[in-house]
């Protein structure tokens, strides 16, 4: 349900997890499977940072 919901100010909820692997992943949610899917390796650089 979280990943639904976008924040007021910086919209959508940026989603990680670590994979079996130890590596980082990010994720998305996917409306037509109704989950959440992979979506990519983890970057730093496409984090927002809100001053």
């Amino acid at each position: 349900m979280k990943i639904r919901v976008q924040h007021q100010e910086y919209k959508a909820v940026f989603w990680s997890y670590r994979e079996a692997d130890r590596n980082w992943a990010q994720a998305r949610y996917d409306e037509g499977l109704n989950r959440i899917i992979p979506q990519g390796a983890f970057r730093i650089s496409e984090m927002v940072y809100l001053t």
